[in-house]
């Protein structure tokens, strides 16, 4: 069973308690518990860049999970390198019709590469590429 990527949308809906979206990233939770999980330091970039206006107890909060997450056996982190950057940006310079951010594309990217079929998100440029969103 191929891994599953997780987007920045469910690490935010699931760190924030009072985020419309945390039951279901519960319900989600889950439901993959069994499963092996990627993210790439793009995403989790992105989950730390949406906590930095909450002044610094989340932060600390959002560094610390951050943390947990680098050390979770279940979780592989993509670094970031130049690589990806360019293949990324390839991605993103041939899809100027849609709004996907580099991030996107750097995560696209990657799931390309290893064949990943499933995603954890609620950015419909995803499916717009042909990976499957998992819902609860």
């Amino acid at each position: 069973m191929t891994a599953i990527f997780i987007d920045t949308w469910y690490l935010i809906a699931i760190t924030l308690k009072g985020d419309k979206s945390h039951n279901n990233a519960k319900l989600i939770t889950e439901k993959i518990s069994s499963r092996n999980l990627i993210t790439s330091e793009g995403v989790l970039t992105e989950y730390l860049n949406f906590f930095s206006k909450y002044g610094g107890r989340i932060r600390e909060a959002a560094t610390k999970s951050v943390e947990a997450m680098k050390s979770r056996k279940q979780l592989e982190i993509v670094h970031q390198n130049h690589d990806y950057f360019e293949r990324a940006l390839g991605l993103y310079r041939k899809r100027t019709d849609k709004n996907y951010s580099l991030t996107d594309c750097f995560s696209m990217t990657i799931m390309k590469e290893r064949e990943i079929t499933e995603v954890i998100t609620n950015d419909e440029g995803f499916t717009q590429e042909g990976f499957v969103k998992i819902s609860q």
